[in-house]
């Protein structure tokens, strides 16, 4: 299914970057003590630098806020978003008129 923010744009320094309106994504971190997880995705070889490690993200639709577009990204590349989280920081990445935004959610429980 194709969503507004799908396609390519071109950025201030002339290289393409996915999102129309931007791009999300969400890392999940599990802090037990000083015991630190973090969920990563290994991607598809069928897709962009497959075969590597990365946060599940993609296009932020319009209207969308980059919290919104990280979360739904991760339900439908992961599964369902674990129930208890708190946002622990939003960073935003510029790269002249586009943004790559990283949602990091704090988690109750460890994920396999």
């Amino acid at each position: 299914m194709r969503r507004s923010g799908d396609g390519f744009i071109t950025v201030a320094d002339g290289t393409p970057r996915w999102g129309r309106f931007g791009a999300a994504g969400v890392l999940l971190r599990h802090v037990d003590g000083d015991d630190v997880a973090y969920l990563l995705a290994l991607r598809s070889l069928h897709c962009h630098r497959g075969g590597t490690w990365a946060i599940p993200g993609g296009a932020i639709d319009e209207g969308e806020s980059p919290l919104e577009a990280a979360m739904r990204e991760f339900a439908e590349e992961v599964g369902p978003m674990p129930t208890t989280f708190e946002v622990a920081h939003e960073y935003e990445d510029d790269h002249g008129g586009w943004s790559y935004w990283t949602v990091v959610l704090d988690v109750a429980d460890r994920f396999d």
